[in-house]
C-alpha cells in the first residue's frame, strides 16, 4: 500500500479571490495565507514578450523567453525553477549586435536546455535572423549560433520559430517561419536539424501552393512531425519527415466544414498514450461573432485529425473577444485542462474534460487582495506532482519593476484554504464540426545554404528581490496529523495527534470522511482514538479555524488480518521423511516472515522434532500465526539392492530388494518385490517403507567373458554428467557391419546409426523425454560370423 500525504499548499496566485471549500468572500485586507505558499520575484528586467516552458526533470521546470529591457534590445531569459517556485539559477543572454524575439525553450531529460529563435540586427529592424543555443542543466552557456535567414539565393525576414524538438540521441529539429516579399509573399516554412555539438546537419525549405506556417513539431519514430497552418486560409497541414536526412514522407492537408479555422499558434499537447490535442483561436465564427470562441482538434500520432470540436464561451467572456483566450492547454494523463484568463475581471476559468470528451469540472477562480491595476500578462501554467503550478508576470508600473509570481493549487480545484475560491459556473460548451481532406502541394523543396553570422554575446546573472507572501501569517501552520496510515482491525483503538506550532492558540477540528464503519472517541483538543469495525479506507482532516483556515488531509485504510492456513498442513501433528517432505513453506507476498528460530524465510527446513512456527505480516502490518509439531524424522530406505553383477546375454538371472517394503516400482514397470532379467543393463527400484517415506537404489548388471556376444543395456540416464549418457551396444570385438534403430511405441523411427561408436543420447526432436521405454534393433556382423538381429528395448531413466 503506498501511502500519500496531501497536505493542502494555500498558494497566493494574483488572479484568486476565494477558497474552494468556502463560499464566503475576504475582504482586500484580509489577505490569508501560510507559510509554505506563493513566491513573488521582482526585477526590472520582466516585461515580458513571450514565453515557453521546458519539461520537466527531476521535477523542475525551464521558464523562458524573450525580455525587454526597456530599450530597443530584448535579451533572452531563462529560469530553472524547483516545483515549490525557488529559482534554482537564473541567467540572461544579451547582445550589442541583435535582439532577441519568439524565443523558445525545450529541455532534455539530461537536463541540457536548447533555445532558438529570431534576431533582430540593430541596422535593419524588418530583418530577422536565426539562433539556436545549449544552456548546460547548471545555466551556464555552451553555445549560441547565429545564421542568415535566406531562400532560394536571397535574403529574407525571419518571422516566427516554432518549439524545438529533441530526439534520443540529443539532437534538435526547430522550424522557423521566413517571409521575402520580392520572391513569394506567401512564408515559407524551415526545417533544421542540430546536432549535439551545435553542428547544423541539414537546413530544408517548404514552399506550398499556399503559405505554410509551422507551429508543432515532435519526433515520433524517427520521423519529425511538423503540424501546420496554411496561412490565412482554414486548412492544416500535417508534414512528415525523415529525421535523418529530412526527405518527405508524408503530406496531407485538411479543411473543416463551415466557418472555423484550425489552430495556429497553440503548441501540440500529448493527450493519453497516443493521442495529440491542439487548441489556437478563431478568427471567424458561426453566428457568434462576439463570442469567445476556439477550435480543439484531437489526433493521432501521426497527426491526422480524429475529432475536432469548437469551444464557444457564454456570455460572461463575450465582453473580451478573443484575446481572452490564453495560451493554456494542459494534458495531464487522459485529461485536458483548458484555461481562460479575463484581466479586467481579475478572475481566470479553467475547464476539465476526460478522454470520452465529457466535462469533469467548469471553475471560475478568483484571488483576495489584489486590484485589476495590478495584473496584466497572461498567465502559464503546467501540472505536475498532482498540483496545477501557475506563473504570471505583472508590470507594477508604479515602482519600475515586473513582478514574477510563482503559485499553485491542487488537481480537481480542492484545497484546504480560504484564500481561493472556485465557484462552479459554465462558461464554455463544445460543438463537433466536420473535417474533408483538401489537396495540398509543395511547390518547392530545397536545401538552402547557410550563412553562419559572427555574434558576440554575453551571459549575467539576472538579480530578483524575494519576497515570500507567505510571512504575512499568523502564528498557526498546519496542524500536521501523525499516526498510522495503514491499520490492521484487531490491534483495537489507533490514536491520531494534530501536531501545532507552539503559540498558535486556536482550535483544531476535525473531519472523517467516510465516517461509516468506524467509532470516534476525543481524547482531547489535539488527539483522537479511532476503532475500525471493518474494512476502511477514508481521509482524516485536521483543520485550524481563524483568520487563515489551515489544515492537513491523511489517507488512511484499515483492512482485517489474513485468514489462511499458512502452512497447509493436516493436522497440528506431523512425521517427515528426510530429503522429502522435511521443508515447511508458509504463503507467498507477505511482508515479513519470523520463525521460531527467528529465520526470516517464507520456507523453514526441519532439522529435529518438536514444535514449529511461523508468524507472517502483511502489508497493513496485519499479522497471522500457524504452528505444527514435528513427531518423527525418518529416514529414507537406501541401499536395498545387492552389488553389482554380470551375465551373458541370453542367460536370465533374478534381482531382488534385500529388504521387505510396501511398495515396489521397477524401471520395467513392475511392481513386484523381485524381477527377472535377460538383458545386462542398469536396473533401479523405488520403495515405500511404513512410514511412507520413499527411496531408490540401482545395481549395474554387466556383460560377462562371452565370446562373440555383444552386450546391450535395456536403461540408461541422459543426464550430461558423462556417465551412461548415450545407449549403444557394446561389441567385444569389431563389427564388420553395424545398423541401430529405434522407435517410439507408436513404431515411429526416432533413431538410426550405421557407427557402432555413435549412441543415442535420448533425445527426441531435440527435447529428452524420461520415464518412456523405447523398442530398439540392432543387425550386426562379425568378419568371421553371419549377420544377426538383437532386439529389446531401453528405458529413459
Amino acid at each position: 500500500m503506498n501511502v500519500e500525504r496531501m497536505q493542502s499548499v494555500h498558494y497566493l496566485i494574483p488572479f484568486f479571490l476565494y477558497f474552494l471549500f468556502s463560499v464566503q468572500a475576504l475582504t482586500a485586507q484580509e489577505i490569508c495565507i501560510d507559510k509554505n505558499t506563493t513566491i513573488q520575484y521582482s526585477s526590472d528586467e520582466l516585461i515580458e514578450k513571450s514565453r515557453t516552458v521546458g519539461m520537466f526533470d527531476g521535477g523542475s521546470v525551464t521558464w523562458g523567453g524573450d525580455v525587454n529591457l526597456r530599450s530597443m534590445y530584448t535579451t533572452i531569459t531563462l529560469l530553472r525553477l524547483d516545483k515549490m517556485g525557488e529559482i534554482l539559477w537564473s541567467t540572461k543572454l544579451q547582445s550589442d549586435e541583435y535582439s532577441f524575439s519568439d524565443v523558445k525553450v525545450v529541455a532534455t531529460e539530461s537536463g541540457r536546455i536548447w533555445v532558438a529563435g529570431v534576431a533582430i540586427p540593430s541596422a535593419a529592424i524588418e530583418n530577422g535572423e536565426i539562433f539556436y543555443g545549449a544552456i548546460h542543466s547548471d545555466g551556464t552557456l555552451e553555445f549560441l549560433k547565429f545564421f542568415k535567414a535566406s531562400w532560394n539565393g536571397k535574403s529574407g525576414n525571419a518571422i516566427s520559430v516554432a518549439k524545438p524538438a529533441v530526439d534520443k540521441s540529443g539532437n534538435i529539429y526547430f522550424g522557423y517561419n521566413y517571409e521575402n516579399t520580392v520572391i513569394n509573399r506567401n512564408p515559407i516554412a524551415v526545417v533544421c536539424k542540430v546536432n549535439q555539438q551545435g553542428l547544423l546537419e541539414w537546413n530544408r525549405s517548404f514552399e506550398g501552393t499556399s503559405a505554410l506556417i509551422f507551429h508543432t513539431m515532435f519526433i515520433k519514430n524517427d520521423r519529425l512531425m511538423l503540424a501546420s497552418n496554411s496561412g490565412s486560409s482554414i486548412s492544416y497541414v500535417n508534414l512528415q519527415l525523415g529525421s535523418e536526412k529530412g526527405n518527405v514522407i508524408d503530406l496531407r492537408a485538411y479543411e473543416p466544414f463551415g466557418y472555423i479555422k484550425f489552430p495556429g499558434a497553440s503548441e501540440l499537447v500529448q493527450y493519453g498514450a497516443n493521442k495529440y490535442v491542439s487548441v489556437g483561436y478563431n478568427s471567424a465564427s458561426s453566428g457568434e461573432r462576439d463570442a469567445v470562441e476556439m477550435s480543439l482538434v484531437v489526433m493521432d500520432s501521426a497527426l491526422n485529425p480524429i475529432q475536432c470540436y469548437q469551444l464557444q464561451t457564454f456570455d460572461v467572456l463575450h465582453v473580451n473577444g478573443w484575446g481572452a483566450w490564453g495560451k493554456n492547454l494542459i494534458a495531464d494523463g487522459d485529461n485536458l485542462l483548458i484555461g481562460i484568463n479575463r484581466p479586467t475581471e481579475n478572475s481566470w476559468y479553467l475547464a476539465a474534460i476526460d478522454s470520452n470528451f465529457h466535462w469533469k469540472y467548469q471553475k471560475r477562480i478568483q484571488f483576495a487582495g489584489r486590484s485589476t491595476a495590478d495584473f496584466s500578462a497572461f498567465p502559464l501554467a503546467y501540472a505536475f506532482d498532482k498540483k496545477f503550478y501557475f506563473r504570471s508576470i505583472t508590470d507594477l508600473q508604479q515602482t519600475g519593476k515586473s513582478v514574477l509570481t510563482i503559485a499553485s493549487m491542487n488537481q480537481g480545484i480542492r484545497g484546504e484554504n480560504d484564500c481561493f475560491s472556485a465557484f462552479d459556473t459554465s462558461f464554455i460548451r463544445l460543438k463537433a464540426f466536420g473535417l474533408k481532406q483538401v489537396s495540398f502541394q509543395l511547390t518547392s523543396v530545397q536545401d538552402d545554404v547557410v550563412a553562419p553570422l559572427s555574434v558576440s554575446v554575453k551571459q549575467t546573472a539576472i538579480l530578483f528581490d524575494r519576497t515570500n507572501l507567505c510571512e504575512e501569517t499568523v502564528n498557526c501552520e498546519k496542524p500536521i496529523i501523525t499516526g498510522p496510515a495503514t491499520i490492521c482491525i484487531d490491534k483495537g483503538e489507533v490514536i491520531f495527534t494534530a501536531n501545532q506550532a507552539p503559540d498558535c492558540t486556536n482550535t483544531i477540528t476535525w473531519n472523517i470522511q467516510p465516517s461509516e464503519s468506524l467509532s470516534i472517541r476525543v481524547i482531547d483538543e489535539k488527539s483522537i482514538a479511532l476503532h475500525f469495525k471493518e474494512n476502511w479506507q477514508g481521509n482524516l482532516v485536521s483543520r485550524v479555524e481563524g483568520r487563515c483556515a489551515l489544515s492537513d488531509t491523511l489517507i488512511v485504510k484499515a483492512a482485517t488480518p489474513p485468514t489462511i492456513d499458512i502452512l497447509s498442513a493436516d493436522g497440528t501433528e506431523f512425521s517427515v521423511c528426510q530429503q522429502q517432505n522435511d521443508t515447511l513453506y508458509a504463503a507467498p507476498g507477505f511482508k515479513e516472515y519470523l520463525w521460531q528460530d527467528s529465520s526470516r524465510k517464507e520456507f523453514f527446513s526441519i532439522q529435529d522434532t518438536g514444535l514449529h512456527w511461523v508468524r507472517v505480516t502483511d502489508a497493513m502490518s496485519c499479522q497471522a500465526y500457524d504452528s505444527i509439531r514435528i513427531t518423527a524424522i525418518y529416514p529414507a530406505p537406501a541401499s536395498f539392492l545387492p552389488a553389482d553383477t554380470s551375465s551373458c546375454p541370453g542367460d536370465p538371472i533374478e534381482l531382488s530388494s534385500t529388504a521387505s517394503f510396501d511398495t515396489y516400482l521397477w524401471n520395467t514397470g513392475s511392481r513386484s518385490a523381485s524381477i527377472r532379467i535377460d538383458q545386462p543393463g542398469r536396473y533401479w527400484l523405488q520403495v515405500t517403507d511404513s512410514n511412507g517415506c520413499k527411496g531408490v537404489d540401482s545395481i549395474l548388471v554387466s556383460t560377462s567373458n562371452c565370446s562373440n556376444t555383444v552386450y546391450v543395456p535395456n536403461a540408461f540416464s541422459p543426464d550430461g554428467n558423462r556417465i551412461n549418457d548415450h545407449f549403444k551396444p557394446i561389441f567385444k570385438r569389431p563389427v564388420s557391419s553395424y545398423a541401430l534403430n529405434i522407435y517410439n511405441r507408436w513404431g515411429q523411427l526416432v533413431f538410426t546409426s550405421a557407427d557402432p561408436t555413435i549412441g543415442w543420447d535420448g533425445k527426441v526432436k531435440g527435447v529428452v523425454t524420461r520415464g518412456v521405454f523405447y523398442i530398439w534393433t540392432c543387425q550386426y556382423r562379425f568378419s568371421d560370423t553371419d549377420s544377426k538381429i538383437a532386439k529389446g528395448t531401453v528405458y529413459v531413466q
